[in-house]
């Protein structure tokens, strides 16, 4: 049986049990498409860490990686499709922990002063707003996506909160 054939039929299942599986969804797609959809039977151990691996060290995603397909090669087992897991027994840990940097005092202040030099014509933000989400990403420690997600009504709650505190 083809891979795809096992991963939808798994997919399908959770998903229908409730789950929303949807990143174990993208991660399984992509094993069908580094596998090049071939049977399952003819899956080796090694093609499948070369998956999991991909091009860099080990990290968390490496673990997610290897976590979806532990599901998918149960699954895949109780049914019949397949005799044997190819996934590695030991699982390496996850490489160093990111720690982050704190920018010096004199770093933030060169850093605000080059956004002088991001605007072009091609630009759309005001030096002002570059300034003033950098200062936001800096001052309240938030991600890219999260200062994105910000509307009206967040920063219009975080003044009332901000009031009452």
């Amino acid at each position: 049986m083809k891979i795809s054939q096992v991963v939808q039929e798994y997919v399908g299942l959770k998903q229908a049990m409730g789950s929303r599986f949807h990143a174990e969804s993208v991660i399984l797609k992509a094993f069908c498409r580094a596998m090049e959809d071939a049977a399952l039977a003819e899956v080796t151990a090694e093609r499948v860490m070369a998956y999991i691996a991909g091009t860099g060290c080990v990290t968390r995603f490496w673990h997610r990686k290897h976590e979806a397909l532990r599901g998918f090669y149960r699954f895949a087992i109780a049914r019949g499709y397949t005799r044997s897991c190819p996934l590695p027994e030991k699982l390496p840990r996850p490489s160093r922990v990111f720690t982050p940097y704190i920018y010096s005092s004199d770093e933030l202040r060169r850093l605000i002063n080059a956004t002088e030099q991001c605007v072009s014509s091609r630009t759309k933000l005001q030096v002002a707003t570059l300034r003033t989400v950098l200062l936001l990403l800096y001052g309240a420690g938030l991600r890219i996506s999260e200062a994105l997600s910000l509307t009206g009504r967040n920063c219009h709650a975080a003044n009332i909160q901000a009031a009452a505190w």
